[in-house]
């Protein structure tokens, strides 16, 4: 692993398009520190819990990363807001042309990109996009879109708090549990009817006999599709019941306004229930803050990474408090 690592590396720092903040070491860091990373898919949850040489550089505006010896020698990351798939696409394209003039990949002339895991065989591609949808979640429509996404080699799926199967680290469980993770491939999901705070991910479930440019085609398109059902949903819903979701909204208001300790699971319904609100016009405190960031800011890990060496790994009433207090600044800017 150390000699791998060092070939990699040497490969990256070579290349000057790459703008890069400094190599994290992960065999001498504390997941404590790092832990964030995985909250913010810039990193598999499985680098955490590797062991020996490995690491990860992450880029300065925290839009790519390239990791090194997690369950797989190398993996390259792209992370865009706004459902930018062609742009994360883009991104990882540049990314491996740069790294091809350096570093030589094992491909098979048949099977792609060599890989520890069958579910990259071919392309290595796999390609993710985060959605908030109460709308199709309250009218009960999505098990029909996750049939529909079946037919066209997509997922739809709920996001699930926790890390996936993999080695203990040595960080609380409950303090992982209050976070979202991914595995190489994709992130920690459940059922749609399961799911947290109208939290869903669609990604390809195929990376063999599609091309790189049709996944990411494909996406786009039923994204589309799926984000305009959405709003469809919410004007119908609005329509027929804006009392109920005044109150919902007002309710999840009064309660980010004033709680003094929250935890996690509530954090997350009540973040859906002021995106919903901001959204809508619902608020008597409009928010102009970015509730995009206050949904990674109120994970664990990086709570725990604010608060430093004032957190002792075991006090999460601590934690809870600071979940609060983030809530609250929300509608103080």
């Amino acid at each position: 692993k150390a000699t791998l690592q060092k070939i990699i590396r040497d490969a990256v720092e070579q290349i000057s398009e790459f703008s890069l903040e400094d190599y994290i070491e992960f065999s001498g860091s504390s997941p404590k520190d790092t832990l964030f990373l995985s909250e913010r898919f810039l990193i598999p949850y499985d680098l955490l819990a590797g062991i020996g040489h490995r690491g990860v550089y992450v880029s300065t505006n925290q839009r790519y990363s390239i990791v090194l010896n997690a369950s797989e020698h190398l993996v390259m990351r792209s992370i865009y807001g706004g459902l930018q798939v062609e742009k994360v696409w883009d991104t990882l394209n540049w990314m491996d042309d740069c790294l091809c003039k350096n570093l030589d990949y094992m491909t098979d002339s048949r099977l792609g990109y060599l890989t520890s895991d069958l579910s990259l065989v071919g392309t290595g591609l796999k390609i993710f996009a985060g959605l908030h949808l109460p709308g199709l979640a309250r009218i009960g429509n999505l098990p029909l879109w996750e049939e529909k996404m079946k037919l066209h080699g997509f997922y739809l799926k709920g996001i699930k708090a926790g890390a996936p199967p993999s080695r203990a680290i040595s960080i609380s469980k409950h303090i992982i549990d209050q976070g979202f993770h991914s595995s190489i491939g994709e992130p920690v999901t459940t059922g749609v009817i399961e799911t947290a705070g109208s939290l869903f991910v669609v990604g390809n479930s195929y990376t063999l006999g599609v091309s790189e440019p049709e996944i990411v085609f494909s996406l786009a398109h039923i994204l589309g599709e799926i984000v305009k059902a959405e709003n469809e949903a919410r004007e119908r819903l609005i329509n027929s019941s804006r009392i109920t979701l005044e109150d919902m909204v007002g309710r999840a208001e009064g309660v980010a306004k004033g709680a003094r300790f929250i935890e996690f699971g509530e954090g997350v319904e009540l973040w859906s229930a002021l995106q919903i609100g901001n959204n809508h016009n619902l608020l008597s405190t409009p928010i102009k803050s970015s509730l995009w960031e206050l949904f990674f800011e109120i994970q664990g890990g990086h709570i725990i990474s604010e608060l430093a060496s004032t957190f002792n790994g075991t006090n999460t009433i601590k934690v809870s408090l600071h979940r609060a207090n983030k809530f609250k600044s929300i509608f103080e800017n």
